[in-house]
């Protein structure tokens, strides 16, 4: 089936990402967001959500936003106490306009001609600060489908529905062991500099499979590399300071582990997985990467 795309609207006519979806029934409230791209050298970011469409939230849709003009895409890292629950798939955001109260210290103000959006992960317990100029929303999906989450709503004088009806006792999985990987280290091995003074050109992030993805040109190479990384369990991306002065690929130093400069809210690596950091000179700060396999293609 192709694509549907329905509307596309400037945000400097709209004003922020939450004007964008105002004509939705929940907006980015109790959405699930799917994958995360950010294009460095286009100055752009894209989002794929599936959006709550129905007042039981018992039907969903998906749909992109794109943000050019992007000034920065700053993302927490979960709070160390959710570690131990977090599991492969896509989060479940609430969101809303400007700087969130509760966020880390540190997320700039929008420069003028732009805004800030944040979206608030409940898996993690932690915030994406997203901020541009212009933005755009299609949807992916021709209509809204079954829900494919389960956080139907029940409004005052609904029936409670009888847990577990129908459904045989099962026991839980057995725990597996996780057996980690090469790292970003080894998968690097090849490259005479490793990640060094490379050029990061673009993140993407699929959150449905677990996955981070970095497009990068290693140091005195005209080839650009596909780092993987499989089993993620977070990818945090710190806000930049002093903001970029131009869009372009981020220079890049590199290093395993927490870096011992970074902040003290990155949690350590959960077993079978790995950290491995990433220092971008032009935004002074970093991101850093866990999970289990890291390739290089």
């Amino acid at each position: 089936m192709e694509p549907a795309f329905y509307f596309a609207l400037p945000c400097g006519d709209m004003g922020t990402i939450g004007d964008l979806l105002g004509e939705l029934p929940w907006g980015l409230h109790d959405a699930f967001l799917e994958t995360l791209h950010v294009d460095y050298v286009a100055a752009r970011l894209e989002l794929t959500v599936r959006l709550m469409m129905s007042k039981y939230q018992d039907r969903d849709q998906r749909a992109m936003i794109r943000v050019d003009g992007l000034v920065y895409c700053a993302v927490e890292a979960p709070d160390a106490r959710s570690m131990d629950e977090l599991e492969e798939g896509p989060v479940w955001i609430d969101a809303g306009s400007g700087i969130a109260r509760n966020a880390a210290p540190g997320i700039p103000e929008a420069p003028e001609g732009c805004f800030v959006h944040w979206l608030f992960v409940r898996d993690w317990n932690a915030f994406i600060h997203i901020c541009g100029k212009d933005a755009t929303f299609t949807w992916l999906e021709p209509e809204p489908v079954p829900a494919r989450a389960d956080t139907g709503l029940l409004y005052p004088g609904d029936e409670l529905p009888e847990p577990g009806v129908g459904e045989p006792d099962s026991a839980p999985p057995a725990a597996r062991e996780v057996i980690m990987g090469p790292s970003i280290d080894d998968a690097c091995a090849d490259l005479p500099w490793g990640l060094h003074d490379a050029h990061l050109e673009a993140l993407h992030v699929d959150y449905a499979g677990g996955v981070a993805e970095l497009t990068v040109r290693p140091f005195k190479s005209d080839q650009r590399t596909r780092l993987r990384v499989e089993g993620l369990a977070y990818c945090a991306v710190d806000p930049p300071d002093p903001r970029p002065e131009r869009p372009g690929a981020l220079w890049i130093s590199d290093g395993s582990g927490i870096a011992p400069s970074a902040t003290e809210h990155i949690p350590a690596a959960p077993a079978g997985c790995f950290v491995h950091w990433l220092f971008a000179h032009e935004c002074n700060a970093f991101i850093h990467i866990c999970g289990r396999r890291a390739t290089v293609a």
